[in-house]
């Protein structure tokens, strides 16, 4: 970069029909190809920027960009081509053309091509820097360059009153489209043909074929400039300003925008925004697609003369040069950012949190800050974002008014970038709820019913600003979590829990540690019986009051075995299968007589009048004869083992036995009836007796069955004695002689009755 320095007077300075030509050459380096680039409007004002280049003592008569931003500049006065990067960096010879160059273009590929006024050549200089100087020779003197899409280059022939064309390959056309008057400045349509303006102040349009169309006839007046935009729009600027606007279709609209000083030159970029130079004092002014005029949309050096124009298709660099010096001047448009984008807005405590990515676009310069609002853009507070996952984030800790953010409260919440320009785009507006988790459920209480426990609590006094959406139940203190479905039963929530939230079903017996908290949208809250802290995960859990475990009587005892004795029965059993959640206190054996002649024994309690009720196998209702006699005293004993002794039974009286567990919250069912024993004399009895020696009974309680057994037949003894089944039975031996001898002994045996299930 170099500061602009007084120029030298060049020896021969060009008449004013020459310097017309040089604004020619201007607008043909300034045609864009269809497509190549739009610039969306900026959401405020560009801010611009100018800096002055010396360039050689020759001076710069027109002014060329390639697609890298690099604008060369053709020397008529030394026969040079001279270039300055995008960066500032100044090559005063590129290349040696001589001829007077004047017309200079740049085509998509980077080559440069210039036209030798004197010499009637083109010149070519590849992108590699190879320099061409009679690429294509001329039938007449050159003034203006123009190219198009596909390569072909125009040249403007006043002495010839036409225009000559050459093909990319160097073919030349001499007399291509005839003009009838002097081109003097052309540009070249993107959608095919040409636009001159010649020195009688008339403009003609050439087709793509060559043909002619006259657009506006002589005024008298050389145009200054001429420009055509990528729709194929063409614009002519007039020594008094006036701009005139003619479509690719051929309407023309003058005096389509009037800028306020003498111009110097006009350009077009990608999006159909016009530029002007402008004297005293130097400044480029800025027409908009609908006609309006920014005069001041760039300020040069006061005493510069602007010229010759050219800018690039985003219109974020344009170059000028002077009349009155050897200098050049560039221009940077710095726009205010795009928007930032995917906004995302999370509420916390009494706090917003953002979510969001950097601009697209920087307009040309560092984004240098961002602000944001809390209202939809009325107010607006700096924020200062930091980086995390590629995105950007902060967080609001007040309104962008300077007040406390609300739990509860909805905010509509934008952003917006910074850089030297100003202010970019508005993002688009999210909706949020600064928020925190719910507080905790009150007055636990917990019941305990069979296998299940019962809660009732009360809601959260605070939802934290976000509606509670459900809750969660922990049996085990805190540990684990499930859900809790409620209900609402007189103003409190209620819940049944069958199953630990560790899993598996709760245990009749099993104290649990429960606690509940409740849910919304920003956590779990905090635990039942503890404080909630304003913004804090939850406090720890508190003890919960732990539930009366279901308690029930127990089972009857299993596996029930008889032995008799002398005056006495020994009666052994295995514990009950389940106990009702309480321990088995204490077991009770009961034995009841019967008669001598048959009937079922039962405890003189249960009989029912003429029919005994009982309980058989199965649960089944049992009948006993109406003849079932209870004879003698019930005999019982009690223990807290698993085997306990009848004492003070009467000898060959048929007795029944029942027995019954107990535990804290009551005694069992009793065992189904037991098939009848009899107590048996010692031996030792009279002489001839046999000894009887009875086989245990066993009565097993069926699997499931509460409170109810089935006996077992008995099985022969060990011994061959008579096996009892059940049954009482009185084993008489008639030994007569003995009997007689002795007086007699009449032996009674009870006969066996069996109950039979009948339904109540």
């Amino acid at each position: 970069m170099m500061t602009r320095r007084p120029a030298r007077r060049p020896k021969h300075r060009p008449t004013r029909s020459r310097l017309a030509a040089w604004v020619a050459a201007l607008t043909a380096a300034t045609v864009l190809p269809v497509g190549l680039a739009t610039v969306v409007a900026p959401p405020a004002v560009a801010a611009t920027t100018a800096t002055d280049f010396t360039m050689p003592a020759g001076g710069v008569a027109r002014i060329a960009l390639t697609p890298e931003g690099s604008a060369y500049n053709s020397n008529a006065n030394a026969n040079t081509v001279s270039r300055v990067t995008d960066g500032g960096v100044v090559t005063e010879v590129v290349a040696s053309v001589g001829g007077m160059p004047m017309g200079i273009v740049a085509a998509a590929d980077g080559t440069v091509y210039t036209a030798q006024f004197l010499g009637k050549t083109i010149a070519r200089i590849a992108p590699d820097g190879q320099v061409t100087p009679a690429w294509a020779s001329l039938p007449y003197n050159a003034y203006a360059l123009a190219i198009d899409p596909a390569g072909n280059l125009y040249t403007g022939n006043p002495g010839g009153a036409n225009v000559t064309k050459v093909a990319p390959d160097g073919t030349v056309t001499g007399a291509w489209g005839p003009v009838g008057a002097q081109p003097v400045l052309l540009a070249a349509d993107p959608l095919g043909g040409v636009v001159t303006a010649n020195s009688n102040g008339s403009l003609t349009r050439l087709d793509a074929n060559g043909a002619a169309t006259v657009l506006r006839g002589a005024t008298g007046s050389t145009p200054v400039g001429v420009a055509a935009g990528p729709d194929g729009t063409a614009y002519v600027v007039d020594p008094d300003g006036t701009i005139t606007r003619i479509t690719h279709a051929g309407v023309v609209t003058p005096a389509w925008a009037t800028v306020p000083r003498a111009p110097g030159g006009i350009a077009v970029d990608g999006d159909g925004d016009v530029y002007v130079s402008l004297a005293s004092p130097g400044a480029i002014a800025k027409v908009s697609p609908d006609g309006t005029v920014d005069a001041a949309w760039a300020l040069l050096t006061p005493s510069l003369q602007p010229g010759w124009v050219a800018v690039n298709a985003a219109g974020s660099r344009l170059w000028t040069a002077g009349l009155n010096t050897t200098g050049i001047t560039r221009v940077v448009e710095t726009l205010p950012p795009s928007a930032v984008g995917a906004l995302a807005v999370t509420g916390q405590h009494e706090a917003l949190a953002l979510s969001f990515d950097a601009p697209t676009s920087d307009g040309g310069s560092a984004v240098t800050g961002y602000e944001a609002s809390t209202d939809g853009g009325t107010t607006w507070v700096a924020v200062s974002p930091a980086t995390a996952g590629g995105r950007l984030t902060a967080v609001l800790s007040a309104t962008s008014a300077g007040s406390a953010l609300v739990n509860g409260t909805s905010y509509d919440v934008v952003v917006r970038a910074l850089n030297a320009a100003g202010t970019g785009a508005v993002s688009t507006t999210e909706a949020a709820t600064p928020r925190t988790v719910p507080g905790a459920v009150g007055a636990l209480a917990v019941t305990g019913r069979d296998a299940a426990l019962e809660l009732v609590f009360d809601a959260p006094a605070s939802t934290g600003g976000s509606a509670v959406t459900g809750y969660q139940v922990s049996t085990d203190g805190g540990a684990t979590w499930a859900s809790l479905a409620t209900a609402v039963a007189g103003g409190r929530l209620t819940a049944t829990v069958a199953t630990a939230s560790g899993g598996g079903a709760l245990v009749n017996g099993t104290s649990y540690a429960v606690v509940v908290r409740a849910l919304n949208a920003a956590g779990v809250g905090a635990d039942s019986g503890a404080a909630a802290a304003p913004v804090a995960p939850a406090a720890p859990a508190a003890p919960a009051a732990p539930p009366a475990p279901p308690v029930t009587a127990p089972g009857p005892p299993a596996e029930v075995t008889v032995t008799s004795g002398d005056g006495q029965a020994t009666v052994s059993w295995t514990p009950p299968v389940h106990d009702g959640g309480s321990p088995i206190s204490g077991y009770t054996v009961v034995a009841a007589p019967e008669r001598a002649g048959g009937g079922a024994a039962i405890a003189p309690a249960a009989l029912r009048g003429n029919r005994v009720a009982a309980t058989g196998l199965g649960g089944e209702r049992l009948a006993l004869a109406a003849d079932t006699v209870v004879i003698g005293e019930e005999r019982s004993c009690t223990t807290t083992g698993t085997s306990c002794t009848v004492t003070g039974l009467t000898n060959g009286v048929s007795y029944r036995f029942t027995v019954t567990a107990t535990n804290s919250a009551g005694t069992s069912l009793a065992t189904a009836i037991l098939a009848a024993v009899v107590p048996t004399a010692p031996a030792g009895a009279p002489a001839g007796l046999p000894a009887t020696t009875p086989a245990p009974t066993t009565v097993t309680p069926p699997a499931g069955a509460a409170g109810t057994t089935a006996p077992r037949p008995a099985t022969a003894s060990p011994a061959g004695g008579l096996a009892y089944t059940g049954f009482p039975v009185l084993v008489a031996l008639l030994v007569a002689s003995l009997l007689l001898a002795a007086g007699g002994l009449a032996l009674a045996a009870g006969r066996r009755r069996s109950a039979s299930p009948v339904r109540d």
